[in-house]
């Protein structure tokens, strides 16, 4: 799965499971900043949020990697999984 896919699937979960439109969104923006714009996404709902990329992509994140800390950081965790 290429990065512009993965890329897709994040912004589409961001859209349809929170309604968070992040699409022209600068990579460096702080995931905090991101939940902030839905009460229902706090830190466990994130969590969730990751999982349900996992299942979406078909791409298992490596245990122990650290919490991405913005937008970026996201898509470049299932990217480098994805794509070594």
């Amino acid at each position: 799965m290429d990065k512009r896919e993965i890329q897709r699937i994040i912004e589409d979960t961001l859209i349809l499971d929170y309604g968070i439109d992040i699409r022209g969104w600068p990579a460096d923006t702080p995931v905090n900043k991101v939940r902030e714009l839905s009460p229902k996404l706090d830190s466990l709902e994130f969590l969730q949020f990751i999982f349900n990329i996992e299942d979406k992509t078909g791409i298992d994140l490596p245990e122990g990697d650290n919490v991405p800390k913005t937008i970026g950081d996201i898509l470049e965790v299932f990217d480098k999984a994805a794509n070594g």
